[in-house]
Order: structure tokens, then C-alpha cells, then sequence
């Protein structure tokens, strides 16, 4: 009796550690999804869904991940790609991304960005021992963005015993509640999302691509091309390991130069890398010394850093690249169809960019896609005339110089740019364009009076689509136009030389 009562109290206490166990691990396992960093999963989680098929991959820092698109490369040659950048990546920071990659993929060609190739060091922690702590953690939160979505195998512990210096700073990579259980203050909309199984992920095949347009940056004379920094550093040294085992895996290497607006240091650095792509007998593809190809007046989100107009450019130099290499075209193949679910979703993005401007100079940059078709109505007094990047996105989108013309006479200005039926005109404001056939109406414009101007679509010819009424002495209109059905999708209205978006 004593025994059975004995072994019912011992079974009742088991069921209630197991019970208390259970429930632990449910809230820890809650706690620890709730807190824990996003970041890494939003941006490359899509990579595992498509690794076996990838046939070229894109290696570096931001610049790559803002200066190729795989969505263009899909679309306009079915290249599978997928661009693995990962934000502030020093060189052997991209080694053992690439190596942790390489568990899941086997692509045909991997191009490798030469930015940062001088950095000297690899323990991101420590770093010269010159560096501030408030950088170090940066680093180190860059590389949990790297690291933080590949399962935890040889391959990342090797990553972490080569890139950080103690025992205590692997830690937080192996047991990541170390680093984030204390993030309660600073949970977002994502975090629970995420909890949900409803993270919104990267929808671009790991780039990014800035809508923003930084007429400010400082422009560089352009250095020969054989002036080189040869200096040994860390840097190249992980450049050549990832050549290395590019080779060792039987895939083709190609270095690349994302181009910017870059200062005589950078240059330097950036041409020595032709040093190491003749040291193997690798292309090296330095983007910088290609006349024409980006305009720093419109083509550069930052600094450093292509918008999706100077991407666009690049990539389509890639394209070219890559097409004679006799890469397999993968469009319409059933196996590839996230990339094509990717492609419809970007131009989505693209409609609703061009309708949802940061300013005129991301609204002009983004009418270059030919999802939209636009009429702009530049203000006689405006002093957009004045601003060189706005008229030279102007002259881009219309194909001639006529802004300028318009300017010195100080007129009003219209542009039509039917991008759909190929339809590129502008005038003055005392030049009317009349009865001009365009794939969303019959346009009329012309000035009745001195300074006050028409602007008429379609069988309407009495009402005026420039709004004089509700909002006086408007800097710039412009006036978008969905491809796909031909119908308005904004009225943007611009203030104080386009800087000021005027509610309407």
C-alpha cells in the first residue's frame, strides 16, 4: 500500500517537473522569438528557398546590395542570381559568408566587390585598437546580420573562432539570447510578426534598392586606372581566400568595382585590385572607368552609394557581362518561380514609389522605369530651373536639351514621356503642343494668357489638370500614369524648387 502511494506521489512529482520543464522551454522559446534580432532573417531567409538554384551569386558590402539588382538580371536575361552583400562587410566578414553559403549552393559564378579591400584586420571586435567601442558594436551587429540566419554548423563556428577574438563575444552566436534577451524596449511591429510566422521578408533577392536622390555629393577627377595602393593588408589577403575557393569548388570568380563618386584613397584601392585578378587570371570589371555610365548628379542615393536609377545602369552593364558566358536562361522555367513572383512584386514596388515620392528628385529618378508614363509642368519662376541635377534628369528623361532653351527664356516648361507608346515631346509655355496622341489621352497644353497655363487630357478641353486654384504659385506638377491601364495614379505637386511635397 505504502509502495503504490510512494509510486504515485514520485509519478505525480515527475509529471509536474515535466510539466514546469514544458512550459519553461514554451515561454523561453517565446521569449527568446519575440527579442531576438530580425534583421539577418528579413534579409536573406529567402536566400535557403532558392540556393540550389542559384547560377551567380554578388559578394560584398551595401555597395553591392544597392548597386545590383537580380530582379533586372532575371527579367531581362533570365539570370538566376542573388545578391549576398551584407551591410559594412570587410572582406573576411565576405569569406566566411560566402563559406557559410556555400553549405547550401553551388553557383555557376560569384562576383566579388573590391570596397574595404585595404581594412587590416579580421577580429571585428578589436579591430586596429584604434577604432572607438560605439564602431566595434556596429561591427558586431553587422556580422549578427550576416551570421544570425545560417544554422549553427562547422562552417559558422570556424566563422566566428576567425572573426571575433574571445570565447565571450562567439557566445552571443551560438546562444543569441545572450545579446537580445534585455531588446523588450525596443520591440517593433516586425518582432511580433515574426512571432506570428508573418515577417515581412526582403523582396529582391537580398539587394536593396534606395529611392533616394542625393544631389549633394562630392564629384572626383577620375585617376588612371594603373595607379594602384599595392599594399599587403587582410583585406586582400581573404580577397585572394575567396578566389581560392571559388576555384577549389569549380566556380568562376570575377572581381567587380560598384561604381560611385569616389575620392584619389579609394580609386587607389579599387585599382590594386586588377593586381590580384592578374595574380589568378580572373576578370576584374572596374565599373568606375566606364565613360557615361553613372551620372553622380542623380544616380547616387549617398556618398557612397547608388539609388535604384545608378543600380539599374550597373546591373544592365552586368547583364551584358554575364550574357555571353552562356548562363542558362531560367525565365519561364516552373522550378524558378519565386523570381518571377519577385520580378511582378518589384514592379509593384516601382508604381508605388513613382506615385509615393520622397521629393521631386526621387519622383524624376523613378519616371525612368517604364511601369509609368508622366507629364511634368515645370513653373516659369521656378527655381528648378537653376538645380543641375533636376534639369539633367529632365534632359535624360526627354532625350534633348530643350529645358534649357525654356530656362534662359524663362518660361513654362511641359514634358510629355510616354514611355508605353514611346512618346517623348516638351515646349514652352508661349510653344502650345496640341492634339499630341498619347497612350492615356490626347493631350493639350498652351498659355491662354501670360503666365497662367493649360494643361488638358483626353475629351475634356475645358478643365485645367494644373492646379492654380488650391495650391498658388506651385514650383512643379507632374502628373503619373500607370502603363498597365493608362490611368492617372497621382498629381504630385512641388514646392520651394521641388524640395516641398504640397498636400493636396
Amino acid at each position: 500500500m505504502n509502495k503504490s502511494v510512494n509510486g504515485k506521489k514520485i509519478i505525480a512529482a515527475a509529471v509536474k517537473v515535466i510539466l514546469f520543464i514544458a512550459i519553461f522551454a514554451a515561454l523561453f522559446a517565446g521569449v527568446y522569438g519575440l527579442t531576438r534580432r530580425k534583421e539577418s532573417e528579413k534579409r536573406n531567409k529567402n536566400f535557403f528557398a532558392v540556393a540550389d538554384k542559384i547560377d551567380v551569386l554578388f559578394l560584398g558590402s551595401s555597395h553591392v546590395i544597392n548597386g545590383v539588382n537580380p530582379l533586372q538580371l532575371f527579367e531581362d536575361y533570365g539570370i538566376a542570381s542573388y545578391n549576398l552583400g551584407g551591410h559594412g562587410n570587410v572582406m573576411p566578414v565576405t569569406y566566411w559568408e560566402f563559406a557559410n553559403a556555400l553549405d547550401y549552393c553551388q553557383p555557376k559564378f560569384v562576383l566579388i566587390d573590391t570596397y574595404l579591400l585595404d581594412k587590416d584586420y579580421h577580429y571585428l571586435d578589436v579591430q586596429t585598437g584604434q577604432e572607438p567601442q560605439e564602431l566595434l558594436d556596429t561591427a558586431v551587429g553587422q556580422l549578427h546580420e550576416v551570421l544570425d540566419v545560417f544554422p549553427l554548423t562547422k562552417t559558422k563556428i570556424a566563422a566566428l573562432n576567425d572573426l571575433l577574438s574571445t570565447g565571450k563575444a562567439r557566445l552571443e552566436f551560438i546562444f543569441s539570447f545572450i545579446r537580445y534577451h534585455s531588446r523588450w524596449s525596443q520591440l517593433t511591429a516586425d518582432d511580433f510578426s515574426a512571432f506570428t510566422g508573418d515577417l515581412p521578408l526582403n523582396r529582391q533577392m537580398g539587394a536593396e534598392m534606395l529611392f533616394e536622390v542625393d544631389p549633394g555629393i562630392d564629384h572626383y577627377e577620375m585617376i588612371s586606372d594603373t595607379r594602384m595602393d599595392d599594399r599587403q593588408s587582410q583585406g586582400r589577403e581573404y580577397l585572394r581566400k575567396i578566389i581560392e575557393l571559388c576555384m577549389a569548388r569549380g566556380i568562376h570568380p570575377i572581381i567587380i568595382q560598384v561604381p560611385f563618386s569616389a575620392n584619389e584613397e579609394t580609386q587607389l584601392i579599387a585599382n590594386s585590385a586588377k593586381l590580384i585578378a592578374d595574380e589568378y587570371e580572373i576578370p576584374f570589371l572596374n565599373m568606375q572607368y566606364l565613360p557615361g555610365l553613372i551620372d553622380y548628379h542623380s544616380d547616387q542615393a549617398s556618398q557612397t552609394h547608388l539609388n535604384m536609377r545608378g543600380a539599374y545602369k550597373t546591373t544592365e552593364f552586368l547583364g551584358e557581362s554575364l550574357s555571353v558566358l552562356e548562363l542558362p536562361d531560367r525565365r519561364g522555367d516552373p522550378e524558378y518561380a519565386l523570381w518571377e513572383e519577385e520580378v511582378r512584386e518589384w514592379h509593384d514596388t516601382i508604381r508605388e514609389k513613382a506615385a509615393n515620392p520622397k521629393d521631386l528628385y526621387a519622383a524624376l529618378a523613378t519616371l525612368q522605369y517604364d511601369d509609368v508614363s508622366s507629364i511634368v509642368f515645370i513653373n516659369s519662376n521656378s527655381n528648378a530651373f537653376y538645380d543641375p541635377a533636376l534639369m539633367d534628369m529632365i534632359k535624360t528623361l526627354v532625350g534633348t536639351n530643350g529645358i534649357e532653351a525654356v530656362s534662359e527664356e524663362h518660361r513654362s516648361y511641359c514634358m510629355i514621356h510616354d514611355s508605353k507608346n514611346d512618346v517623348y515631346l516638351e515646349t514652352g509655355g508661349s510653344f502650345p503642343m496640341e492634339d499630341i496622341t498619347t497612350s492615356f489621352g490626347v493631350v493639350n497644353f498652351f498659355s491662354p494668357v501670360p503666365e497662367w497655363n493649360m494643361l488638358t487630357l483626353g475629351d475634356d478641353t475645358e478643365t485645367n489638370l494644373l492646379d492654380y486654384y488650391n495650391t498658388s504659385d506651385i514650383d512643379v506638377q507632374i502628373f503619373v500614369f500607370d502603363n498597365r491601364n493608362s490611368e492617372l495614379m497621382a498629381h504630385l505637386c512641388f514646392d520651394d524648387a521641388g524640395m516641398e511635397t504640397v498636400a493636396r
